[in-house]
């Protein structure tokens, strides 16, 4: 197809260099992606004209193969965004199904993202769903990795929602971590808190709010650095000072030593 303007010789080869890898369909694509936001080019249906926008209207754009690697491969070979999905209205940017294949794979090679989802107002950034026995969303860390599967983390000192939340209405729990590595010390659940709040918070309305069993011991209570309990507690509070001695506090000033 050829462009819309004269082009001079040394820029066509240039270009075409540049989209070697890149199929027409997956011209197609990007140009869709395009297609909704505010000042697109208006166009009928026909061919498409890539270096500018591409308006299909109400007509849908459908890209179908029987190859068994990849229907369509978006590659940018600088340093911008292979593809670009924007919905000005719609309840989702990119809706993806798949059968017994990847639906979606994403790489990176460099320091950048395989995929960066941005949410805004009440948008979710990525909504992971499945209705049969698979998983919603799987995070990998391949064998020669070293980073994280998941990073979650709040910018807004102000906010007060949790990083990562689980919720069932199943039967199994919301949350479970497991180390697979049998010579791994590193425990599987690690709370740590900089502010005054508990590193680690159990609540049950029926049941338990902790239950604990080990090989070595169910739990243990790591020996303060002082020597004897704080001036003051909380009813409840278990403390073994630095010379091994339990302590149990009855509220306020009123510790017992309990050994």
């Amino acid at each position: 197809m050829e462009p819309t303007e004269p082009v001079a010789h040394e820029e066509l080869v240039d270009r075409r260099r540049v989209l070697r890898h890149a199929t027409m369909a997956g011209a197609a694509l990007g140009a869709a992606a395009y297609a909704m936001r505010p000042g697109s080019a208006a166009a009928s249906t026909g061919n498409l004209v890539y270096g500018t926008s591409n308006n299909a209207g109400s007509d849908w754009t459908t890209l179908e193969s029987d190859a068994p690697g990849y229907t369509l491969r978006v590659e940018n070979l600088g340093t911008g965004t292979a593809l670009d999905v924007y919905a000005a209205d719609a309840p989702q940017a990119l809706n993806v199904t798949n059968g017994d294949g990847t639906a979606v794979r994403a790489v990176a090679y460099g320091s950048g993202y395989g995929v960066l989802a941005v949410g805004t107002d009440d948008a979710y950034a990525i909504n992971g769903y499945c209705d049969g026995t698979g998983t919603a969303v799987w995070a990998e860390i391949a064998n020669s990795g070293t980073g994280r599967a998941v990073l979650a983390t709040i910018a807004n000192s102000s906010n007060t929602w949790p990083s990562i939340e689980a919720s069932t209405q199943g039967l199994g729990p919301a949350a479970l971590a497991h180390i697979d590595n049998a010579a791994s010390a590193s425990p599987a659940v690690r709370g740590r808190t900089d502010g005054t709040g508990a590193g680690v918070y159990g609540e049950s309305d029926q049941g338990r709010g902790m239950l604990c069993r080990g090989g070595a011991a169910a739990i243990r209570l790591m020996p303060s650095k002082s020597a004897t309990h704080p001036a003051t507690g909380l009813r409840g509070d278990l403390l073994v000072d630095s010379s091994g001695r339990l302590w149990f506090c009855r509220g306020g000033a009123n510790w017992k030593q309990v050994v």
